[in-house]
């Protein structure tokens, strides 16, 4: 048995039950050193782990190895599968494909979030996503909490010992600094109503005048729309989770929904041979009147926005003026941050606004629009000096 001091870190030696070395390193930094103590806990822990038969020496393993056996003996969905190999082609494996398992620190982690965080590994020209460096950090943890679970390491180096290794994005990067104009959205919605038919109109009118997210579109069902009373309303979301609310319509959303209700039943209820009925979902597959998966509409207004973009001949990565046309890339999402910012800019309240939206609190809603308040100053202002009489100097 030894414990040898090694700059920031400590190495361990102990020999195992055919008298053979086993060697570890708990690492440390100039800024965090390893402290004695624990390489003299990891001392005991790989002894009794020895002495109980429990030592691994399969720990030998390196990333890559491990990674082999994960493909060949675990039974996943092929989309999961396919996403595992893409994130380790390209993130983890030529970093830390030929490093032994039992090497694994933090220092290791660290440089792959960093290669993550600087390259893209596709053909696009846009900046990686930090979102990219943060699946793969859990694909690794993945893998290695596989390997302890099936006997195949004896436990995972860097577990619980990750948290500050990607740097955390500042409020300022998560705000919405571009937002749609009203000639924008009405020239998306123009073209959907002779788009296929006009048979996504109705769904992108309401997501554009309520904010509601694409998954709230497809999960909408005639239950949860009431007309027969005063003020008609939606009910978004499902009750027990914070993002439930329930939203008032105009007369337009109302009427428009109608119009949708009567055309569904005369088209399609009928010719299916049923009528409809409460759980039904308001914007399905008229077809087969089977619910939409959950991102049928984010790729349906990708493609109606790609096919502006080829009618106008235009590129699709800034704003252009054709005549008083705007022709610009969007993307669904865009009609709930559009309708945030017609809220914000009528004078709607943080607190209306973050129920409306379904954002978890008012904090979250001010972070993601802060650029819109801050115009709100001089306005303020303006509004201060208007109700009272000028002072004398001024008149």
């Amino acid at each position: 048995m030894a414990i040898q001091q090694r700059g920031y870190s400590y190495r361990i030696r102990v020999r195992d039950l055919n008298d053979e070395w086993v060697t570890e390193t708990v690492t440390g930094t100039a800024m965090k050193p390893a402290s004695k103590k624990k390489a003299q806990e990891r001392e005991a822990e790989l002894m009794r782990a020895i002495k109980n038969y429990e030592y691994h020496p399969e720990d030998n393993l390196t990333v890559l190895q491990l990674w082999k056996v994960y493909v060949e003996e675990t039974h996943v969905k092929q989309k999961q599968l396919k996403d595992y190999k893409s994130l380790f082609k390209n993130h983890i494996l030529p970093v830390l494909g030929g490093v032994p398992v039992k090497a694994i620190s933090v220092g290791h982690v660290r440089k792959m979030v960093n290669r993550s965080l600087k390259t893209r590994f596709d053909n696009r020209k846009a900046p990686p996503k930090q979102e990219n460096a943060k699946k793969a950090l859990m694909s690794l943890q993945m893998l290695f909490n596989w390997g302890v679970e099936n006997d195949k390491i004896s436990r995972n180096p860097i577990k619980d010992r990750t948290k500050k290794v990607i740097p955390k994005e500042e409020d300022e990067d998560k705000s919405v600094r571009v937002y749609a104009q009203d000639r924008e959205i009405d020239v998306y919605l123009d073209y959907a109503k002779n788009w296929r038919a006009g048979r996504h109109y109705n769904a992108l009118y309401i997501a554009a005048t309520t904010g509601i997210r694409a998954s709230e579109i497809t999960n909408l069902k005639w239950e949860d729309v009431n007309l027969d009373i005063k003020i008609p309303t939606i009910s978004i979301g499902n009750k027990s989770i914070s993002s439930h609310r329930v939203l008032q319509l105009d007369k337009v959303q109302a009427s428009l929904l109608e119009d949708h209700r009567l055309k569904m039943s005369l088209l399609y209820y009928k010719k299916l041979g049923r009528s409809e009925m409460p759980d039904d979902y308001v914007f399905c597959n008229p077809h087969t009147l089977r619910k939409y998966y959950k991102d049928v509409y984010s790729k349906i207004f990708a493609r109606l926005a790609k096919e502006i973009l080829n009618e106008q001949q235009l590129p699709d990565f800034k704003g252009h003026f054709d005549g008083d046309r705007w022709v610009r890339k969007l993307t669904l999402h865009w009609l709930r941050h559009y309708h945030a910012s017609v809220l914000i800019k009528n004078g709607i309240s943080p607190k209306q606004v973050q129920e409306r939206l379904g954002h978890a609190d008012v904090s979250l809603t001010l972070r993601t629009y802060v650029k819109l308040w801050e115009n709100f100053d001089i306005e303020s202002s303006k509004v201060a000096v208007s109700r009272l009489k000028l002072p004398e100097l001024l008149e």
